[in-house]
């Protein structure tokens, strides 16, 4: 870039002079397409115009703020989409943890523009539609995708509800401009599930805000608080692993060679104890005849993905062993 072009045509040269213009693939879409914005261009108006159908409104016809949630829905969807698609899992850590918020922001932002179910799998089929001719890997892993938007919503939805009616009654005590103290975006965040820069988001919306270094701090606490029942819980599962040993099959390992496989469950346990069945949301162990799930080993961690049946799905967040035995793991 070299110069600064004004309404009227005049060249001005800029300050600082580089190569980068700026002109990605969507803006350079806008242009060609003579459209006010990149969300209205051909790569991601389709995706919001599922959100708009699904919520029956007219994209054309709704006030600017309906239109801004119908961007977010449209763009965060085509974004977790790419995400899931390169092996990213929902979690409270990394980039899981931007995955979970994109996740749901977009439910937080489909409640606003009026819609009360789960929606997400809907939209984001219509944004592996548009990608799938460049990226073959959003087709090939949509069973995945699906898995993982569903299994978030579902989740979320649990908590939005409720999270939503206490924040609602802790901002209407509050005076314009007033702050939302640590202690309470805490305890909407450790009891009710409800994300800090959710609380962050809502509150600014009502011109207030949130006390962000005393949320902190109670976060510390917390953490200072569970690292005691962080070591007993990894002590549970390595004594899990020692006491299989002794009377199940070794577990056969086709990682090398197989990406996935059918497989039979040799033991189901809950919190250490073997059981006959768990219900849907429970943290489990699983024990396998046979894996491509690379366990714990020589500094690499285990792998992550999915244990699926007919009517069941397990996400597997960790995979350990003990010699021969690996153990699969869904914990909280």
């Amino acid at each position: 870039m070299q110069y600064n072009q004004d309404a009227e045509g005049k060249l001005t040269p800029l300050q600082a002079q580089n190569i980068d213009t700026g002109l990605g693939l969507e803006r350079m879409a806008q242009i060609l397409q003579r459209v006010p914005n990149n969300y209205e261009t051909d790569l991601i108006f389709p995706v919001i115009k599922t959100a708009a159908e699904i919520a029956k409104l007219d994209y054309a016809q709704s006030d600017e703020q309906t239109k801004v949630s119908l961007k977010v829905i449209g763009d965060h969807v085509r974004a977790v989409v790419h995400m899931i698609a390169d092996g990213i899992s929902a979690s409270n850590l990394g980039r899981g943890y931007v995955l979970r918020r994109l996740i749901r922001r977009v439910v937080r932002h489909g409640r606003l523009v009026g819609i009360d179910r789960p929606f997400i799998q809907e939209v984001a089929e219509t944004a592996i539609a548009l990608s799938e001719s460049y990226y073959p890997e959003v087709r090939a892993r949509a069973d995945a995708i699906d898995a993982e938007l569903q299994l978030e919503e579902s989740r979320f939805l649990k908590t939005l509800e409720r999270g939503e009616k206490l924040l609602a009654e802790t901002m209407a005590k509050l005076p314009q401009g007033g702050e939302i103290s640590g202690e309470e975006a805490f305890v909407l965040y450790d009891t009710y599930g409800f994300p800090v820069e959710l609380t962050e988001e809502i509150a600014e919306e009502k011109g207030l805000t949130v006390d962000k270094a005393g949320f902190e701090a109670e976060m510390e606490d917390q953490r200072k608080r569970g690292r005691d029942a962080h070591e007993t819980i990894d002590l549970t599962v390595q004594g899990t692993i020692d006491s299989l040993a002794a009377d199940l099959n070794e577990t056969e390992f086709l990682g090398y060679q197989e990406f996935a496989t059918p497989a039979t469950v040799q033991r189901l346990l809950v919190e250490g104890k073997p059981v006959e069945a768990a219900e849907a949301g429970t943290a489990v162990q699983i024990v396998l005849d046979k894996t491509p799930f690379y366990a714990e080993s020589g500094g690499q961690i285990g792998d992550r993905g999915y244990l699926s049946g007919s009517d069941t799905l397990v996400r597997i967040e960790d995979v350990k062993k003990n010699g021969a035995i690996f153990v699969s793991l869904w914990p909280h």
